[in-house]
């Protein structure tokens, strides 16, 4: 009864727009005083989260995206995906899916897209007189990206909360991420062939080359991270550090763009930011060793096995669970909590971690894309001065990809296991 309390607790003040973090620490508080149990606790709790090493890479990464939207490298990006997928039907939306897939082997974050890359593209497609919803949706859709492909900020949260290795999801994170980039390219197709969208004229070789190589040191960037990882040159948190690196070399010595004024601003934006999540993945974490404490995690386990033979309804389930529990709680919320309580019961069923990780950060990705809470929803908003049904309008039609792709790498586990397993994970 005391957990329902705190749900009931934690839904309320949501609805009166009490910050989350605010909500789960006076629902935990009102835990903490109905059981007794001594405030030092709450305390010692909310601190743990702070002795984690791999979380030192979410600010690391976020940094490395900032630097890379400012230091020139964003531009030089989205040249060369203008010129190599532009000519197809619906253009411009394709170099905006092409371009985030790239951005995304970066950053690790969808906002850190949409605040740079996005903004470029949303300018691009409105001049070349695309409609302002379809350039929203997309833009929105393509952001998605950015968690999913390796670096990902989500997935240091996840394995930091179970005992999954970061580079493992790092590595499931691949194939899934392809996959949503080809189905959002062939949603553009059929809306560009059904409403006759314009294409850009195939680009000739020469400029196509000169684009080519001055978007080279930043295509290799993924390459630079992901395989130092795989090949256990360094670690994801020392990966961080090398892509904070980079991005300075690139923007100083490369392309010569990053100002020091431009980058003590974004060090500071990211510090403000982190500082924000942090209060939130204490108080998550907390949140969540109540649950443990109260044995949430065996009960879910009870109902999970009720069904031991049909996996499939489970995830299911589950899957509509998290795609509900987004449109109401932050990304890193539910990634704080959900694991704890979904993992254990999961793995006696046969549902691998690293997988279940996946569909896990795709389905809370999506949360960012629904209202009300949706965080992505309101950064284009803020950017566009564009009315936030009018956000909401153009990103629900993108859903459906979206939706489709969660579902094919829930029920294709391979998609998500097959590069992790090549690499000995």
């Amino acid at each position: 009864m005391l957990v329902l309390e705190m749900f009931g607790i934690l839904l309320a003040l949501m609805a009166i727009r009490v910050p989350i973090y605010l909500a789960m620490g006076i629902a935990s508080l009102v835990y903490f005083l109905q059981t007794g149990t001594s405030l030092e606790m709450l305390a010692q709790r909310s601190a743990l989260v702070l002795d984690s090493f791999p979380l030192v890479a979410i600010p690391l990464f976020m940094l490395a995206g900032r630097l890379m939207n400012v230091g020139g490298v964003t531009q030089r990006i989205y040249a060369f995906c203008h010129d190599l997928v532009g000519f197809i039907p619906g253009g411009l939306g394709h170099v905006n899916v092409v371009g985030s897939l790239v951005f995304s082997g970066m950053s690790g974050s969808a906002l850190a897209d949409l605040g740079g890359l996005g903004q470029i593209e949303i300018k691009a497609m409105l001049e070349a007189g695309y409609s302002r919803r379809f350039t929203l949706g997309v833009t929105l859709a393509s952001s998605i990206l950015g968690p999913i492909i390796p670096p990902s900020i989500p997935a240091v949260i996840y394995a930091a909360n179970t005992d999954v290795s970061v580079t493992a999801l790092f590595l499931a994170g691949i194939v899934p991420g392809l996959l949503i980039a080809a189905m959002q390219m062939l949603f553009v197709w059929l809306i560009a062939v059904r409403r006759g969208f314009p294409r850009e004229p195939r680009p000739r070789l020469r400029p196509l080359m000169r684009n080519g190589a001055a978007a080279l040191p930043a295509l290799l960037a993924p390459l630079l991270l992901v395989g130092g990882m795989t090949l256990g040159v360094f670690t994801p948190t020392e990966a961080a550090t090398v892509a904070v690196g980079y991005s300075v070399l690139l923007g100083v010595v490369v392309y010569r763009e990053l100002r020091a004024s431009e980058a003590i601003r974004m060090t500071v934006e990211v510090g403000r930011e982190v500082a924000g999540l942090t209060i939130i993945m204490a108080m998550g974490l907390v949140f969540g060793w109540i649950l443990t404490v109260e044995q949430v995690p065996q009960a879910m386990a009870g109902l999970i096995l009720q069904f031991p033979d049909n996996k499939a309804v489970v995830l299911l389930a589950i899957n509509l669970l998290v795609l509900f529990l987004g449109c109401f709680m932050e990304a890193p919320v539910l990634l704080l909590v959900l694991p704890p309580i979904l993992v254990p019961p999961l793995a006696t069923i046969g549902v691998d971690p690293v997988h279940f990780g996946i569909v896990l950060i795709i389905a809370v990705g999506i949360g960012m894309y629904t209202p009300p809470i949706g965080v992505a929803l309101y950064a284009v908003q803020r950017f566009t001065n564009t009315e936030f049904g009018e956000v909401v309008a153009a990103m629900v039609p993108w859903l459906l990809p979206l939706v489709i792709a969660l579902f094919i790498v829930t029920y294709v586990p391979w998609l998500a296991l097959s590069v992790p397993r090549a690499f000995g994970f």
